[in-house]
């Protein structure tokens, strides 16, 4: 639907292979990229260039709407939609569960971690069910600036409320999220 609406330089079944393409290779170095670097890092980042990927994104789709010629720029939508689908995979995609589950104690880990895939998954199912009665009230651009602007804002909240998790131990998580510093071990 983007990559018809954009009506870009191929035909969107070929833009769609790219995207699938791109991701499973993306996914691959995501593996590698995850152990490198801290998560919350990586979260910050992944949802900051996937809010400027949309926002790009939705940029050229509302100028297009409004008849300027974008003809020099319809390799634009693919770019920033690999951009959005690599960012994702990298970052805010896989982490949530990596950071949940470090986040809490054995004991409830099973529990909290299915009603969270639970959750996702319903949020998913909205999403898909309500993207396409948005996008015809209103537009696909400004549709895609709302989601550009709940990236944005999970960038803000996971540097605000998520704490780094990697290379800690459950204590060391705990005891930062209740505002102490772990002691020193005695000499």
């Amino acid at each position: 639907m983007i990559f018809d609406s954009a009506e870009g330089n191929w035909s969107g079944e070929v833009d769609n292979i790219i995207v699938g393409t791109v991701q499973l290779v993306v996914s691959l170095i995501a593996a590698i990229v995850m152990d490198k670097f801290q998560r919350k890092h990586l979260m910050i980042v992944s949802a900051t260039m996937q809010a400027l990927s949309l926002a790009l994104l939705s940029l050229y789709l509302i100028l297009k709407d409004k008849g300027v010629d974008v003809e020099a720029f319809r390799w634009a939508p693919l770019i920033c939609f690999l951009g959005f689908v690599s960012f994702y995979n990298i970052g805010v995609g896989p982490l949530w569960n990596t950071v949940v589950g470090e986040l809490l104690p054995q004991s409830i880990k099973n529990t909290a971690m299915s009603f969270c895939g639970l959750l996702f998954g319903g949020l998913i199912f909205v999403f898909t069910i309500t993207f396409q009665r948005i996008e015809k009230s209103i537009g696909l651009g400004q549709t895609l600036i709302f989601f550009a602007i709940m990236s944005l804002s999970t960038s803000v909240y996971v540097a605000i409320f998520i704490v780094e998790t990697k290379g800690k131990t459950l204590e060391e998580i705990q005891l930062e999220l209740n505002g102490k510093k772990l002691k020193p071990a005695p000499l």
